[in-house]
Parts: structure tokens; C-alpha cells; sequence
């Protein structure tokens, strides 16, 4: 299974892949397997941000992803975290906090 958080701008936001897109749910023998969360920002040109912070991703993990988890109990769990949706970042231009990534993956 893969969970993933991620700006996508209706699929314009890096890496620009169908695989990124919210209706993609995996392929072959993996379809239903894939959950995107995939976020369609505002850009805030005077904050220069997006507004995306750590409540969505929390709210995110707590209403979907945190349960599918616990329902599917894997046997190993493998997180990967791109930095660029840190506060301050200037390609991710998110908002998200050290603290949310210490929650997401403890």
C-alpha cells in the first residue's frame, strides 16, 4: 500500500504524474492500493505560501490515512518525507512545521 500527501495543482505541481493525481488508486495487480492526498493550493502571493500547513496533513493522517493504516496492519512500514513542504522551503512554499513530521511519522 502507499499513502501520500502532496501539493499537486490538479496536476501541474511537481513530478507532473498521473500517479500523483486524488482519483489514482494504483494499476495491475496494485489497483486499490494507492491513496493520494493530493492538494489544489491557493498560492498566497503576498505570504508568499500556499496556507498548507500542519492542521491539513494532520486532519489528513487523523480522518483517513492514520485508520486505512490500522485496518490494513502492515508488517512493516517504510516513510519516506520530502522536505519541501516545510515551513520556509521555498519549492514545496507550504507551511508545514518539524513537530507535524515528528507526529506523522512516530
Amino acid at each position: 500500500m502507499l499513502m501520500t500527501l502532496h501539493r499537486s495543482e490538479l496536476g501541474t505541481f511537481f513530478p507532473c504524474r498521473e500517479d500523483g493525481k486524488a482519483h489514482y488508486i494504483g494499476a495491475g495487480a496494485g489497483a486499490g492500493f494507492n491513496i493520494n492526498v493530493a492538494w489544489n493550493t491557493q498560492y498566497d502571493t503576498e505570504a508568499k505560501n500556499t496556507g498548507l500547513g500542519s492542521n491539513e496533513y494532520r486532519y489528513s493522517c487523523e480522518t483517513l490515512l492514520f485508520p486505512i493504516a490500522r485496518e490494513f496492519a502492515p508488517d512493516l512500514i517504510l516513510i519516506s518525507c520530502g522536505f519541501d513542504s516545510a515551513i520556509h522551503d521555498p519549492l514545496g512554499e507550504s507551511l508545514l512545521c518539524p513537530l507535524a513530521y515528528y507526529y506523522m511519522t512516530r
